[in-house]
């Protein structure tokens, strides 16, 4: 068998996280109008869209929660290997300094996977694009602090809707390759 290509596929096969951005590049309106347009347009049960979007573009608020989010990383007792190297660095931040953030929030009372499917419409768009994006979670437990709870309410979430994740949205510093993927989780019944 053989992988067809076409643009959509290719763009499927090229997106990569990207955890390194062009700080002097902001989105330009287009660039984001487009982005939202495409994750606007994904599949919902019932149509109900049950998802929102906050956009985040306000560096300084991006670096208060980032500040908040290490000094609750440096706190634990112990750090996935993962996080010791990347905290050495003294310019770390969780958001990769992406020129915007899209936290995705889903319904609370529906589940994410409306939102879900609307998160993956915006990073393929991303990548057809030329933009680069990563997924972001480990944030959202600041956010279950004492300290980082507050920041809920700048972020404007409305009522009954849960973040999920942020997408760091920018332009690319960097090209990873692509980590291996295991092809046999698959069950063919014929």
């Amino acid at each position: 068998m053989a992988i067809l290509h076409n643009p959509v596929v290719d763009a499927i096969l090229a997106r990569r996280s990207i955890r390194a951005f062009q700080p002097d590049r902001p989105l330009t309106a287009d660039e984001l109008e487009t982005l939202l347009a495409c994750g606007f347009a994904a599949p919902s049960g019932m149509n109900l869209q049950s998802w929102h979007l906050v956009v985040v573009q306000d560096q300084a608020l991006l670096e208060e929660i980032n500040q908040g989010f290490i000094a609750m990383v440096k706190s634990r007792p112990s750090l996935p290997p993962i996080m010791v190297e990347r905290l050495k660095n003294p310019n770390y931040s969780v958001f990769f300094r992406a020129s915007a953030e899209i936290l995705v929030c889903c319904d609370a009372t529906r589940g994410p996977t409306n939102s879900a499917h609307l998160a993956e419409n915006v990073v393929l768009a991303a990548q057809s694009l030329g933009l680069g994006t990563c997924f972001i979670g480990g944030v959202l437990d600041f956010f279950k602090t004492p300290e980082g709870a507050p920041y809920l309410k700048r972020l404007q979430i409305p009522e009954g809707f849960e973040p999920m994740y942020f997408l760091s949205v920018g332009v690319p510093a960097e090209s990873p390759d692509a980590r291996p993927r295991d092809l046999t989780k698959v069950t063919y019944i014929r």
